[in-house]
């Protein structure tokens, strides 16, 4: 007689997420050797998080103004624009929709999926996990050629080419813009030339010029393919965008991105232990700012890092009350853990570190800041009380 082994279930299915309780608090881990959790470190995380972090209601109120007087009429100029192309329902992510925005930064990535008609086909390029071309059907004849519906998006060898989706998408808003002229936004890049990254709206709260010491709103516009319905849990989701390049993307790469799963998961993280983990996660994404090691990591490994964690632990105290201390250590230990392997794996997508693109000597660096930070109650008190 043989048995059937219970089949595994890929990360990349929302399936996973129903047969994984995420919503369940789980075990305290053990603690690092150097710092307990204790009253002190605690007060100094919520003076920090009260002063650093927290949103004033006046500020929150400013923001959703500023959202609702430029999103209904920036999305629809995009979806109903000149080309043959029409873009569907907006996908939103970031730091506003996932709420970890911070007092200081505040950014809202929005996707804007082309609707596909006919067929797209995905396939992985050598050597780059997580990026893909997209094939398109080919033309065979003079009549196809003139009724593409593809055309000004159509790169070499019948690849959907991201580079040309963010200068169409640059097209639009420019229009809009022109159109609109709101006072106090910013549009980046300001010019086609060299620029193929996605564009960058940029919104000041004043009257003064768009700069890093006011209160600016970012709404950064992506096209994105999304392949299969969100109803069967295997969509996927392809951006123009490389992540790993500052101010460009390749010409005929798209990156899978996985932000509505992470958003699933967050919800379930959040649930468990009413807010203490993230309340971190933000806690560590406004430290950035003040401190050049830890500056060299980005929230989305920082998440990563706190996502592996949530996975690994077994769930013996259900709902249990987790400090805020205890928060902040575990995912500290965690971070310090994949520096230290210098391999951070994506959650989702395989094969994928999201630590690979950062130089040696840079992770040696952000590796002794963590340690230090992770061991020395003192130091982590001064970059707390850090102005």
């Amino acid at each position: 007689m043989c048995t059937l082994e219970k089949p595994v279930i890929p990360k990349s299915d929302i399936k996973y997420f129903l047969q994984h309780r995420w919503d369940e608090t789980p075990a305290v881990s053990q603690q690092l050797d150097g710092l307990k959790g204790n009253t002190t470190i605690r007060d100094a995380l919520d003076d920090f998080y009260t002063r650093e972090v927290a949103i004033p209601e006046t500020l929150s109120a400013l923001r959703k103004e500023k959202l609702d007087q430029i999103l209904p009429g920036l999305i629809a100029r995009i979806q109903r624009n000149n080309s043959r192309v029409r873009c569907l329902e907006p996908i939103y992510v970031g730091s506003i929709a996932e709420e970890l925005n911070i007092r200081k930064d505040s950014d809202l990535n929005i996707i804007l999926p082309l609707s596909v008609v006919g067929t797209i086909t995905p396939i992985p390029a050598d050597h780059k996990p997580g990026m893909y071309e997209l094939k398109l059907p080919r033309l065979f004849n003079i009549k196809e050629i003139n009724e593409d519906r593809w055309t000004g998006w159509r790169g070499e060898r019948d690849c959907l080419s991201p580079v040309l989706a963010n200068l169409m998408f640059r097209k639009f808003i420019a229009k809009w813009r022109d159109v609109r002229q709101h006072t106090g936004t910013v549009v980046e890049p300001g010019t086609d030339a060299g620029k193929t990254s996605p564009v960058r709206i940029v919104i000041a709260f004043s009257d003064k010029p768009v700069s890093e010491n006011n209160d600016i709103l970012s709404i950064e516009i992506i096209p994105g393919i999304a392949i299969g319905k969100k109803s069967s849990g295997y969509r996927k989701l392809f951006v123009a965008k490389d992540f790993t390049l500052r101010n460009s993307c390749q010409d005929l790469l798209w990156t899978a991105v996985t932000y509505e799963n992470e958003r699933v998961l967050l919800y379930k993280v959040n649930k468990a232990d009413d807010g203490c983990r993230l309340r971190v996660l933000k806690i560590l994404k406004a430290l950035r700012r003040k401190d050049e090691a830890l500056a060299q990591l980005t929230t989305y490994q920082m998440k990563h890092a706190l996502l592996h964690l949530c996975d690994e632990q077994v769930d013996q105290t259900q709902w249990q009350k987790r400090k805020l201390e205890q928060c902040f250590i575990e995912i500290l230990g965690k971070l310090v853990e994949f520096v230290a392997k210098r391999e951070l794996p994506h959650f989702f997508l395989d094969k994928l570190n999201l630590l690979d693109n950062i130089p040696e000597k840079t992770l040696a660096k952000i590796e002794s800041r963590l340690k230090v930070l992770s061991k020395r109650e003192k130091e982590l008190g001064r970059l707390l009380q850090k102005e």
